[in-house]
């Protein structure tokens, strides 16, 4: 059984250096080229070479060439296929690596070219449905620009009435403007006017005033001549009352003496009926000088309210001037 580690490239590499030096590849040889590997394996793998040599000779070179020639030229020939083969193996690996790759590559694209289609088919519903929507729109677009026109003929006549309105305007407010030009001439005169009836209006004012304080100090005066009268007029009447009671004190007396006569005998009758008759008389009168005082107070109290009157009268009079 063959030793780890030597294979049969490393025996064909062994004899391919022995040719170039121009030596026959032998076990032994190939062995100490190698420095290692079993007699066995090494004849086995060099049995196989040698085969294989064989069957690779160059048979199209002139017959009369030199053997060493033809064994040298052969080693460069079995050289040359060796790396030929070695560069057809690598460019095999190569291809078929690219191979691999390029179904990898063709898995991917038809992966891709899948996604595109389904890409295409969603692409193709929203196409289908952006067409709709498309045709809603210009449907759309049309009811809206019919709208605009008529938005625009509508702006456009209301412009027209604006400006007429704006003309007017303008009318009216150069009519205003020379109206209230007027309006100032006219505030102007009466602001004179004004003036000169507050100059005399204050000499007006002036003189009611020194009228009012006459007046005042005439009513002042009336008033202490009706407080005068009044206290005269008090004293009467205190003295008319008391007089008044005094008469009543009498007569209540006259009364009771009257009564007592009554009581002393029937034959006083007469005198009693007489002095009746005389106290009557006399309670009448006494009513008349009561009736009368009463008179003179109410005209008294009324000759104090026309006064008050008067003087609120005149104040009044005064202020409102």
């Amino acid at each position: 059984m063959a030793r780890v580690g030597i294979s049969y490239n490393d025996v064909k590499t062994a004899a391919y250096k022995l040719l170039t030096r121009g030596e026959s590849p032998s076990v032994q040889k190939i062995r100490d080229l190698l420095g290692t590997g079993s007699n066995t394996t090494i004849a086995e793998h060099l049995r196989v070479w040698r085969e294989e040599y064989a069957k690779k000779e160059v048979h199209h070179l002139p017959a009369n060439m030199p053997q060493e020639l033809v064994s040298a030229i052969e080693v460069l020939w079995q050289t040359a296929m060796e790396q030929a083969e070695n560069q057809l193996t690598e460019v095999k690996k190569d291809l078929d690596l690219r191979k691999e790759q390029f179904t990898q590559e063709q898995a991917i694209t038809q992966k891709s070219i899948d996604d595109l289609n389904s890409q295409k088919q969603s692409l193709s519903e929203k196409i289908d449905k952006l067409t709709i929507v498309n045709a809603d729109l210009k449907t759309e677009l049309t009811l809206s620009h019919e709208r605009l026109t008529k938005s625009l003929d509508e702006l456009a006549n209301n412009k027209a009435q604006f400006e007429s309105r704006l003309h007017r305007a303008y009318d009216e407010k150069t009519t205003l403007i020379e109206h209230s030009e007027k309006l100032e001439d006219e505030i102007k005169q009466l602001q004179k006017q004004l003036n000169e009836q507050s100059k005399s209006h204050q000499s007006h004012i002036a003189n009611e005033r020194t009228l009012q304080e006459e007046s005042e100090k005439r009513w002042l005066n009336l008033i202490d001549q009706s407080r005068q009268e009044t206290k005269t007029t008090s004293k009467k009447y205190e003295a008319l009352k008391s007089e008044f009671d005094t008469k009543t004190k009498q007569y209540q007396e006259s009364i009771l003496t009257l009564k007592q006569t009554i009581q002393e005998g029937s034959g006083e009758l007469k005198l009693v009926q007489a002095e009746k008759i005389r106290l009557a008389s006399d309670n009448a009168e006494m009513k008349a000088d009561i009736a009368k005082l009463r008179q003179q107070v109410n005209d008294l109290n009324l000759h104090v309210r026309q006064q008050s009157l008067e003087k609120k009268s005149s104040k009044e009079t005064v202020e409102s001037a």
